[in-house]
């Protein structure tokens, strides 16, 4: 049986297609439900429960208790992840890399092996995706509204560890009672959003573990497997995602989990038009003689398409990833 952990399991709506398809949108929304916890073996202590805990909070306070100390939970401000991705026969499908920061920032980029890229970002507040081809050419776009709605409430759910909907005007938690899944007792808690986005986590009864994750309504199941553990937290090495119809979609292993790595505001912003393009020439006025031309130095041959060059990330804004 694959054991699962609760941090990954706040993937989004949609499961990555094979390399092909990293050109385009990619569905980076994927992976931005990752994050609600890490497998953990039920080792730590049992959390104090007011008696007069609604069946909601009983079950939150359990799930966080299973991850870490409430304390490092709280001081989380910033994740990072980065992995491998392969299908369902186990080949390499692209790199990941996953940046989070409070209060709802998150970056999302995918290598595919042909060195084509696929940006999703948000500032909490504007959504954009940017695409980059083996020969670097460009393609951006901003997200629409419900997109980003929802890319904020994954990206929240990330980095608040089962207490994003209390940050959310009209998000619920639903205690939906006994549940058994993969062969483990379970509480059935669905964590209600805004805009018909349900994440349905299966708790260990016992320990708070986190079983699994349905998206509803879409039916995509995120199951966690293996454990690291971070500054006090607990974080799952591998995610599995499966289709509605129970079919093993992809996986990802993660071999970098950072927490509170320093992030600068600006790798969540919109990249500018300058910045990825040299502006057009401006068009001359009809009737304008234009000036002689001064002389030019002997025509250098034309140079390659450039590569797609360099790391995940913008490295002039991303300092060196500490060791984990």
């Amino acid at each position: 049986m694959v054991k699962t952990s609760p941090l990954m399991a706040t993937f989004s709506r949609c499961t990555l297609r094979p390399r092909a398809r990293l050109g385009s949108r990619v569905c980076l929304a994927v992976f931005l439900t990752l994050l609600v916890g890490g497998c953990g073996k039920g080792t730590n202590a049992a959390p104090a429960i007011p008696a007069n805990a609604t069946p909601e909070e009983r079950a939150i306070i359990q799930a966080r208790a299973a991850l870490g100390p409430e304390d490092k939970l709280t001081a989380v401000n910033t994740l990072v992840l980065a992995g491998n991705i392969t299908d369902s026969k186990n080949a390499q499908v692209g790199q990941i890399l996953l940046l989070f920061k409070k209060p709802a920032r998150q970056r999302s980029e995918i290598r595919a092996p042909d060195q084509s890229i696929a940006i999703q970002g948000s500032d909490g507040v504007e959504g954009w995706s940017l695409s980059i081809d083996k020969n670097n050419n460009k393609k951006i776009a901003v997200l629409k509204s419900a997109e980003e709605i929802q890319n904020v409430y994954m990206s929240m759910e990330n980095l608040y560890f089962y207490r994003a909907t209390e940050r959310i005007i009209g998000a619920t938690v639903t205690n939906n009672g006994d549940a058994q899944y993969r062969d483990t007792a379970c509480w059935k808690v669905t964590f209600h959003y805004p805009n018909n986005l349900n994440y349905v986590r299966y708790l260990d009864r016992s320990t708070g573990q986190l079983r699994g994750t349905v998206l509803d309504p879409l039916g995509a199941e995120f199951v966690e497997e293996g454990e690291k553990v971070v500054d006090g937290i607990k974080f799952p090495v591998t995610l599995h995602t499966y289709t509605k119809d129970g079919q093993l979609a992809q996986n990802i292993k993660f071999d970098k989990i950072l927490v509170n790595q320093p992030l600068d505001d600006r790798l969540f912003d919109q990249p500018l038009l300058t910045d990825l393009y040299k502006m057009a020439p401006v068009a001359k006025p009809a009737g304008t003689a234009a000036p002689a031309p001064a002389a030019k130095p002997a025509a250098k041959p034309a140079a390659a398409p450039p590569a797609n060059s360099g790391a995940l990330l913008t490295p002039a804004l991303l300092p060196p990833l500490k060791p984990n």
